[in-house]
């Protein structure tokens, strides 16, 4: 769910997939921006399974599996895979930009993002 008011925001995401066929992107993200009422797949889909999914903003989501890490920059419509390193969950921190990941026998990663203005809108800087 969005955090993007005081009730929630309106946009839900689920991720999943075949755990058995990891690389697989089969019906494995729906997104609603209705609170539930409908749901979408997105046009190009997360690469493979995957086991959890933050939003850090409205528009911007990130979502891991066995096989690599997505982002999306559009509300979930489209991702792209940043990294083949799998991890099991992630999570955006309380207050500031930093997002863990973590993934078999003890593996951590932190991620820390911050929102750029770009030329047409706003974009996202992603550094390790």
């Amino acid at each position: 769910l969005d955090h993007g008011s005081r009730k929630g925001g309106t946009t839900m995401m689920v991720v999943g997939g075949d755990f058995t066929n990891p690389d697989s992107d089969s019906l494995n993200c729906f997104y609603s921006t209705d609170r539930g009422r409908t749901w979408k797949a997105p046009k190009r889909a997360p690469h493979g399974y995957r086991s959890a999914v933050e939003f850090l903003s409205r528009k911007h989501v990130i979502s891991c599996g066995i096989n690599g890490v997505d982002y999306s920059f559009d509300g979930g419509n489209t991702w792209k895979w940043i990294s083949k390193e799998g991890f099991n969950s992630c999570r955006i921190a309380k207050t500031g930009a930093t997002v863990y990941l973590a993934g078999n026998n003890g593996k951590v990663a932190k991620v820390k993002y911050e929102e750029k203005r770009r030329k047409g809108g706003k974009g996202l800087g992603v550094r390790n």
